[in-house]
């Protein structure tokens, strides 16, 4: 195995394509991954811009030019689910944290301010994710984007 596997974990490195307004503001995104062979990890930390994956899905990589772990294909999804939230009202940061936290959901923010990613387990009910969500865009205190919706999770 590599060096970096005997670590145990690696840092995954994955392009991003910017819209014509330059988003997101970032040409590429780092995810944490466990290290489970020389070319296959899991993902442990939620991703803000990536598309199409969430947090533990097994994914490939290889050694990039610069000497990073480049991220080459999904192998497998595990049935998490990643939104985005974009706050309009920072002080409802927390409560609506810990709510998702109470549902059974994990949180990531400080990337961007005002953003947060939410990773909902499979085992977590999706419509009670939502109907959290709904409350706060009805009210204007933030918007969402579902950027990875697993199966067992779609309505």
């Amino acid at each position: 195995m590599s060096e970096a596997a005997d670590v145990g974990f690696m840092r995954v490195v994955f392009p991003l394509e910017q819209d014509e307004e330059g988003y997101p503001p970032f040409a590429e995104e780092v995810l944490h991954a466990r290290i489970l062979s020389d070319s296959v990890c899991e993902l442990v930390s939620i991703p803000f811009f990536v598309q199409g994956v969430s947090k533990g899905d097994l994914v490939s990589y290889s050694v990039g030019g610069a000497g990073e772990f480049e991220f080459d294909e999904l192998l497998s999804v595990r049935g998490h689910s990643t939104l985005r939230i974009i706050f309009f009202d920072r002080s409802r940061i927390e409560d609506l944290v810990a709510q998702l936290q109470e549902v059974g959901c994990s949180t990531e923010s400080g990337r961007v301010q005002d953003l947060m990613s939410v990773d909902i387990p499979p085992g977590v009910e999706y419509r009670s994710v939502m109907t959290l969500i709904e409350a706060g865009l009805s009210s204007e205190l933030w918007d969402y984007e579902e950027s990875c919706i697993a199966q067992g999770h779609r309505m």
